[in-house]
Parts: structure tokens; sequence; C-alpha cells
């Protein structure tokens, strides 16, 4: 009951279980605490301890303590009598001991004193002896913000689960110094010990290393909250689970906040265990975090020391930081870092960075919780939920760590080293290599540092040198001059700038030498004009035509382009065959973990078919210039397979006498099939010998547009083997970003060149794209025999959407119009490749028609107008009604379109018989003036948001999903409509997830003339046990006729079920989803 964690439920013994013997006359508890004065310079050491005494006659005797320094040093000697002990008692003292300025404790230098206590009796026998570790450190929260030893810190930390692959919950010595090791190499500070005390080791060892722990009491009913913490019954288990911890844990310096458990609800109980807590330690913050669905939103948070709404998004912690002061946001848990995700973390800090109160927070979480197993076979694989026959079990959802479960680490571990780094740099005149570089600890001074600095021309090495820096106090920063020489920038190319801040001589957590931040800057350097297409020598290009193909010889090298689907299908140089399959147009990609649960992510790429789209020629056209240069102009369709057209492209095909190809490419995607789109690019089979892969641009580990702070720009080679990141459930991985060139070659350098005329996306592997998502394991996944290359003008960011906030709009990839070009051309060994110069676009491209309304309420009718989003000279705009295709016989737009209905516009323009891409908007006019509702939405803000309801988008089978109205209660929704109508079908949908969304347990609608009678026209008690047996996604719509003339006003009735029928727990609070509602 207050056990139900998110992890394995595994059985036996797994921590160290004793017995030990006393004297007749002991020390029962001792509990140290250190008070600093004003300036944080002396101290008290206060004792309170407790000595028991089990024999008959009274007796006597006295306490030594002693104090040492980390060298075994004596600093101070105290005696304490105990006089006149009773008989069977137990007797409490306190001691006070001053010390004269001690070396402070902090993570960052964790000087650690021991405190030695020795009991003696009246005859000055040593009776009991006991040491602990002293760290002087003293806790404040001060205007909101939380102090340590009257400096602001920051946590930037990790929850912790402890969970071994091999062991699963028994854990060693070597096992946690390893993971503290890592947490320290990759700037990791802080640790919340989820959800329940660690091995008393681990804060040894947090104290030894410098760690600060939030210590949290195993406390969480989750599928219960807050039943137990509501109930009277249950307050004294609350109350013995978090005193238990205080007084095991009460003396380790790296213990800063006590956490009174997760995910158990908000009840009374919480609030006894606080105040207990308080009056037994009133040093330290309590903190604790669970409002259900409320920890999303701006609702006041609970009177404890901290503000900590788990996943909350950053705009929301703008809105909590200014409505509740004082107290400091510290985010308990955030950034769940789930398979290839962990998307949105520089967004975050920027937010962090801008406010003194917001002092960081805890990713989800350290480790992945896997277990390692072997298949029949023999192969390794990492097993999860579901892997042992387990049911139910929670399938993948336990793979979200930082490292691996063997402790490897992952592009992510690289990102947050980067994200949290306490250097930081800013330029100051880049010009003349000017930077400000600011020291963002809190105790650590430059002078514990040595930085470094490195010149690059076009991705390599030309320059580098040890910067002479002053003695950075923390909190300030130095303006430094990077030595260059006005010669070193001559040569017009691409220069980078990189600060690299290491540490000058070796730590307990690493080497002398280990890097801690880096910087770099691009230099305002005049880049050089690469040649264009057409300025290239060699012999003539040849054009050749079958029925099914156009050939193009280019001296070497020879293009087939396919007149079907306009893709190129034969790619052969000096005879030999490049292309395994046709070079594919692709906007799609194996969904990552977040892919699957964020609201535009794979069901929306799902059911724009992106995954299953085929090209389709429209129109085809051929140009050859004086044997210089080949066009082909492609105008195509990418259709679904029930031959929908998802996107209208045009790609024009230029090849010059080198061999070079350029593809340039237009697209625009229909809004009413395609929202957003996994990526825009191309993708290439080739065969495996071509291993190498080389590039310049963003790395050296794969990366996306938000996940991407911790690469850097340069040129990198790798084998193709070690592009591609191999999770434990095998999804999109190896994308590099910001490429200003990519290579895959074979062992001696052969093989292909690819540029764009902008910074693109590329990656390189041995794995066919269906096989890795098809793969749920790693021993599922085999190479295929080819290497897959992918080209991306655009690469959807990652995001957070396992738990937290989905991609960000600046990282989504929207389907709207685009043009890209890229180049490729053959490389041979030992010949620099010379990138191509950008092309005009061509003239066959009209720019994209804008259909823009007037009055964008839903209830009020609408003027529309259209117009070209570019010049477009003397071409004519023309435009349908009806769903069908525009062409130059359809209606001509002279100017504003009034219309007084729901209405599909298509329009497209025409000039000298190109025409530009088909236009499409559904303007929405529904009959309704008014809709609302018996309570305010759960998921959103407002009334006016139920007008989602009537907006001709329809809701999709995901819980995030922006589509749909939540309720927490039965729903009533009333709709008023501008004017009696005969309503002929009435219908609602509604939506029921794995967890707390049902479908409602009895539905009604209701029309009525006046609002004041009502007639019901329908009623329905759905059979919710039918839909129950897999825990899925529903969506079921249920739908009357209606025979009703002159009807004003319908309502909409739905009762909840107010029971978990998963968990079979009544009175449980569960959730009604509904959207759209259809009336016609």
């Amino acid at each position: 009951y207050l056990e139900d964690q998110d992890i394995w439920r595994m059985s036996g013994i797994y921590r160290d279980v004793y017995l030990f013997a006393t004297p007749r006359m002991y020390l029962s508890d001792m509990a140290v605490r250190t008070d600093l004065c004003s300036t944080y310079t002396d101290a008290d050491l206060m004792i309170k301890f407790t000595v028991g005494y089990i024999d008959s006659v009274r007796t006597q005797g006295f306490m030594i303590f002693t104090l040492f320094d980390a060298n075994n040093q004596p600093v101070v000697e105290k005696i304490r009598p105990l006089m006149n002990l009773r008989p069977h008692t137990n007797r409490k003292f306190t001691f006070r001991i001053a010390v004269k300025n001690p070396v402070k404790w902090s993570a960052e230098n964790p000087y650690l004193y021991r405190l030695l206590a020795t009991m003696v009796n009246e005859k000055n026998q040593i009776l009991h002896t006991t040491a602990i570790n002293v760290g002087f450190r003293e806790i404040e929260i001060k205007n909101g913000i939380f102090m340590l030893n009257g400096r602001r810190i920051v946590f930037k930390g990790t929850n912790r689960h402890e969970m071994d692959p091999d062991k699963g919950f028994v854990i060693s010595k070597e096992s946690m110094i390893r993971d503290i090791i890592l947490m320290k190499q990759h700037n990791i500070n802080a640790v919340r010990t989820c959800h329940y005390p660690n091995i008393p080791l681990w804060y040894d060892l947090c104290d030894q290393y410098g760690i600060y722990v939030w210590d949290e009491a195993n406390i969480e009913s989750h599928e219960l909250r807050p039943y137990c913490a509501e109930q009277p019954e249950w307050k004294q288990a609350h109350i013995e689970r978090g005193m238990n911890m205080l007084q095991r844990d009460k003396n380790h310096p790296c213990v800063v906040v006590w956490s009174m458990g997760n995910e158990a609800g908000i009840g009374a109980n919480f609030f006894a265990l606080a105040d207990t807590m308080r009056k037994a330690d009133p040093t330290r913050p309590i903190h604790y975090e669970d409002r259900g669905k409320d920890r999303y939103s701006t609702v006041k948070p609970p009177d404890f020391d901290i503000i900590s709404n788990m996943y909350c998004r950053k705009e929301n912690m703008i809105i909590l930081h200014d409505s509740f002061p004082p107290r400091p946001i510290i985010l308990c848990e955030y950034l769940h870092a789930m398979g290839n995700g962990m998307g949105g973390a520089s967004e975050y800090w920027e937010v962090i960075k801008r406010y003194p109160r917001m002092q960081g927070g805890f990713v989800w979480d350290w480790a992945d919780k896997t277990i390692r197993k072997h298949d029949s076979s023999g192969k390794e694989f990492w097993a999860y939920g579901g892997d042992f026959g387990d049911n139910p079990n929670d399938a993948d959802f336990c793979i979200n760590g930082l490292v691996h479960a063997d402790r490897r680490i992952k592009p992510q571990t690289l990102e947050i080293k980067k994200i949290y780094e306490n250097i930081t740099c800013r330029p100051h005149d880049i010009k003349k290599a000017r930077i400000w570089i600011k020291n963002n600890y809190s105790f650590t001074t430059f002078n514990q540092i040595k930085t470094q600095w490195e010149l690059l021309r076009d991705g390599e090495l030309i320059k580098s040198g040890i910067l002479a820096v002053q003695n950075i106090l923390p909190g300030d920063s130095a303006l430094v001059t990077i030595p260059l020489n006005n010669t070193d920038l001559i040569k017009p190319a691409e220069y980078h700038l990189t600060l690299r801040f290491t540490l000058a001589e070796k730590q307990l957590w690493a080497e002398k030498g280990h890097e801690i931040a880096f910087c770099q800057y691009k230099l305002p350097v005049k880049e050089p004009i690469f040649d264009d297409l057409s300025d290239a020598t060699g012999n003539p290009v040849t054009l050749s035509e079958s029925t099914d193909r156009i050939t193009v010889l280019a001296g070497k090298v020879n293009y087939s382009v396919d007149k079907k689907t306009g893709m190129i299908v034969s790619l052969m140089i000096n005879g030999k065959e490049f292309l395994q399959a046709p070079l594919r147009l692709n906007f799609w990609r194996p969904p990552t973990q977040t892919d699957e649960r964020d609201r535009n992510g794979m069901m929306k790429w799902r059911n724009a078919s992106l995954d299953s789209l085929t090209p389709s020629v429209k129109k085809i056209n051929l140009y050859h210039d004086n044997q210089t240069m080949v066009q082909i102009h492609c105008i195509l369709d990418m259709l679904s397979p029930e031959k929908k057209r998802i996107i209208e492209v045009i790609i024009v095909y230029t090849i010059n006498r080198q061999g070079v190809l350029a593809i340039e490419t237009s697209m625009l995607p229909d809004p009413l099939m395609a929202e957003t789109l996994a990526k825009a690019g191309f993708q290439l089979i080739l065969p495996d010998n071509y291993n190498r892969a080389e590039w310049f641009g963003n790395g050296p580990h794969e990366a996306y547009s938000d996940r991407m702070q911790s690469t850097y720009t340069a040129r990198f080679a790798k084998p193709v083997n070690d592009m591609f990141h191999i999770y434990e459930v095998p999804q999109e991985s190896g994308n590099r970003t910001n490429v200003r060139w990519f290579a895959v070659t074979d062992s001696i350098g052969n093989g292909l060149f690819f540029s764009s005329d902008t910074l693109f996306n590329a990656g390189a592997y041995h794995y066919n794209d269906w096989d890795i998502q098809k793969a749920r394991h790693i021993n599922e996944l085999q190479k295929s025999g080819n290497t897959t290359v992918n080209l991306d003008y655009k690469q959807n960011g990652l995001g957070t959407a396992t738990c937290g906030p989905g991609y960000y709009p600046a990282h989504t990839v929207w389907a709207k119009e685009m043009h890209f070009t890229f180049f490729i051309q053959p490389k041979f060994t030992g010949i620099d490749v010379q990138r191509p110069g950008k092309l005009k676009q061509s003239s066959l491209i009209l720019p994209v028609i804008k259909i823009s309304q007037e009055g964008k309420d839903y209830s009020r009718p609408t003027s529309v107008s259209m117009d070209f989003t570019a010049d477009a000279g003397n071409a004519k705009i023309y435009y349908t009604l009806d769903g069908s295709e525009p062409d130059t016989t359809s209606l001509q737009y002279t100017g504003k379109i009034a219309i007084d209905s729901t209405t599909l516009f298509k329009a497209k323009g025409f000039r000298n018989g190109y025409n530009s891409f088909t236009s499409i908007r559904r303007i929405i006019n529904n009959p309704a003036k008014k809709i609302s509702s018996n309570i305010i939405p759960c998921n959103r803000e407002e009334q006016s948001d139920l007008w989602m309801l009537l907006d001709g988008q329809y809701g999709m089978p995901q819980i995030q999903q922006e589509r749909w109205v939540g309720f927490n209660s039965d729903a009533e929704i009333t709709i008023e409509l501008h004017k009696p109508s005969h309503i002929r079908k009435l219908s609602a949908g509604f939506m029921q997830d794995k967890w707390a969304i049902f479908l409602p347990e009895y539905i009604e609608y209701r029309v009525s003339e006046d609002g004041k009678k009502y007639f019901t026209i329908y009623k329905i008690k759905p059979d919710l046990r039918s839909f129950i047996s897999k825990r899925d996604f529903i969506l079921k719509r249920f739908t009357s006729e209606c025979t009703k003339e002159n009807i004003r006003f319908i309502k909409i009735i739905a009762k909840s079920i107010n029971r978990n029928l998963y968990s079979g727990q009544e009175n449980k609070q569960t959730l009604l989803y509904i959207d759209e509602i259809e009336i016609n």
C-alpha cells in the first residue's frame, strides 16, 4: 500500500540484516548539528546523545569527544561528565563544542572531519566508542533562495533507484562508487533517493565524494492516492516511515532536504509527518510534491518548503515563481530520459538561469532499470516488463535512465553534462576573440581549473594554446582575449574558436585534465564562394530515354530516374552500382519512445501514412543545356496506400559535366492530411562495404535540434557501426545536426559526398528502418547487409512526452511549405571534393497561396481572402469549394469571398503553363452561437476552450492530444445554435486510455426549442467491461439520428464511471475525454 513505486517487484533480502550487542552502559544515540556564525566562519558543533544503562545500581562516567581533521590530526577535545545514571534508563544529554573557522563542507569541497565519541566508566575503563563523519555546513532558505554556508546553490540533480542489471536490488560498494564518479564527471551534484532511503553506505560515499542528497521516505501509494494520505488509520505509518529515515540519516552532511515520499496524493497525514520532522530536525527543509494532474498546472502548491512540480512546463515555472514567493523552485522530477529522448533540456535551463529562486531539478532518472538476459541462441538483451511472463507489467516504462543499466553512457549523459556545467562563456567582441568567462560554481575558484583554446578552420585544428586566466571567484566573471594573429584568419573559410576547461589537478572522482566545460563560437570571417554547377568542365553530359527511365551520363557517373515515381533508381560510378534501392523521399523515422507518446508524434505521422507513402509522377520534363547540364523536372504526389495525396512535390534534378547531382525539392503537405512530419529529406541505401562516415558539422555523438548543446562543430570521422546508438528498445538514432557536408566511403576512401545549400541533418547505419521499428529488444535487431544514409532538411526534435512536455514548437517539423537542395557527387581516394554553390530557385516553382479568414471565432460567419506568399508576377489564382482540384476552368479569385457555412477551400496559382501547389483550408462556420458546460474542463484553463469540441478537428488516441476536452466528473455540455434548425444527426466522440480515462457509463443527448423544455433523443449505457480486456487507447463515437425540427438548444450528458476498471478501485476519480461533437 505504501510501496507502490514504478520499479520491478522483487522478493528476498537484498540489504544487510544484523544484530549487535552493547555493554551495560552504552551510547544508544548521537546526533550532531553544525551551527555556523553569522559570517559563516566559526561554528558550534552541537551534540545530542543518549546514554543507555541496563544495570541494577546507579553509576557514573564521562564522555570524551575528539574532533579530528581530514589528516587525522586532533582539532579539539572535550569531556562531558555522566553523573548519577539510574538503572534501566535512557538519559539524554546536550553538549556544545566551539570550533574556530572549520573547513566548510559542500558538494564542491566535501571536507570531512571525524568525531570520535568515547564512553568511560567511573573506573576509567573504556566501555563504548563510536565515530561519525562531520561536515560543517549550514542550510537556510533566505528570501526564497536555498542557501548553503551563506551562498546560493543550484541542484544539478538526478533521481536514482537502487537497481543492478545482474543482481537486482543488491547493490555493491563498487557500483555505488562507480555511480558517484560518473555523476561527478558529468557535472551532477545532487541525487534524490527515489523513492525510499538508500543503503546506509550510499550516504557515507556522498559525504565523501560530495553529492547533495534529497533523502526520501518509503511512501508511495500511487494507484490508491490520496486514500492513504487522508485516512487517519494510516497516519502512524506515514510518521514512522519518515521518522525512521530521519533518525537513521540525520548525521550525514550530504543530506540537505527531507523528502516525505512520492506520488501518494496530498492529505492530512503528510502535514502531520512534516510537523513531526520539523520538530525533530529544524535545520533541513521539508519537501513533498504530488497533486496528480495539478502538477502540470499553476494551482497553488502545498505549503511545504520547496515548490517542485514534477515535469512542470517552463512557462508554468515562471507563473509559479511569480505567484508563490518566497520559496525556491526545484523540480523533483523533470527531463524524462526515456529512450532517445530528453529533448528540451537547454530550454528548461534558459528559464532556470534567469530567476534566482529557480534552483535546478532532478532528471528522471539515473540508470535504466532493465535486467540482463539471454535469448535461446545466447544473444544478450535487456529485459523489461513482460519479458518474464509477468502480467500486469509496466512494459518499457522503467527504461528511462541517463545511463544504460550497465552504466555505459548515452548521448543524454553528455547533454546533461553540458547543461549542468559550471563555467559559461559570453562573447564580448568575437571579432577580436574577446570573451567573458563566468565562474558559476558556488565555492570553487578558478585556480583549480585549466583553460585551453583551439582554432579550427573548416572543422580542422590549425592552432591551439593554454590561456592564462585570473583566479575568478565564485559567481564572478573575467574578460579574456585569445591570442590570435591577423594571419590566422586570412584564408576564406569557416572558423570556430573553442575554449575547453579541465581539472588542473587530480580529484577523487577524476584525473587531471578531465574536461568539465567547453564553449565554441563561430568567427565572423568571410567564407569561400563555391562554383556554380554550370561552371564545371569535363566531357559533355549525354541524355537517353526509354519507356520507363531517363538516364544521364556525366563523365564517370550515370544516373537513372524512374518516369513513374520520379525517383533516382540507379547511381553508377565507373560502372559500379551504388543504390541498393531507389532514392526515397522520406518523411518518417523509426519512432522513438517519446514519438509514441507525443501528441504531435507517431500517431499523427501514422494517420498521415508517412510510413507508407509512394511517389506518383504527374508531369515530367527534360532540359538539356548545350551538353553542359541536364535538368529533369518532376511534378509528383506522395500518395497514401488509399491513393490520397498527402504531399505535393516538385523535384528538379540537375546534373553537370563532373557528375554532380543537385536535387532541388519543393513540397507542400495537405494540411487536412498531415499536421506534422517526422522529418523531410531523402534516404539512400548503399552497399554495406561503404562503412566509413565523415562529416563537417556537429559531433562527435548523435544530436537533434532540441538535444545538441553537448556537440560542437568540427570535422569528424567514424565507422558506420559507431554512428548508431543502440537503445534497449531499438528506435530512431544516429542523427547529426548542423552538417555542412557528409561523406560515406569504403575503407580506402571511395564513395559519395553529400552537401546542401543550408545546414542539414545526416546519419548512416547498417540497419533497415522497418527492422528498427519492428524490433522491441536489441537481440531482435539484425543488420540489413546495406548502409542506410539519411539526408534531412528537417528532423523533428525529441521532447520528453513519455512524462512531461512534448516537442517544443520550435523543434517540431510542421507540415508546411518547404524548399531545400541536396548535392550528391562522387568521392575518390586522395582527391578533395569541392562543395558546389547555391542554385537559383527554379522558375518552375510558383509561390504558395495563403488562404486567410476574417473572424476567427468559431461561432461567427466569416469571409475568406487569398494571396501569394511571394511575388508571383502575372500568375492568377483559381479555387474550388467542393474539394475538387482547381484548374484554369475553376472559379477565378478576384476578391474576398463571403461564406455562411463550413467550406473546404482549395486554391492553385497558374502562370505560363506552370502552377503552384494546391493550398487547402477548411473554414469552420459551425451553427453554434454559444457553448458551455457545468464545470470547467480539467485539462483546459477556460470555458472558451470548449469551442475545441466544435472546431472540425478530431482528437486522436493519446492522453496529451491537444484536441481533447477533459472532465474530472460528470459532464453536461450545452450548445445554443444561431437559429432554429432541423437536426438530422448528432454525435460525440469519447476516448479511453490505459490508466484513468474511461468511456462514460451513461450517455444522453437532449434537444430543446427554447432551452427550457428538453426532449431526450438518445441514451445508452455502454458495456464498459467489453473495452478493458486489453489496456489500450480506444476511440468510440456515439451517434443518434434525429427527426426534430426547430431545434435551438442541445445538451450532451456524460456520466463518469467513478471507478477504475483496471484496478477495480471504487470511488476513484476517473476522467472523461470528449471530442468532436458533430451537428448535422
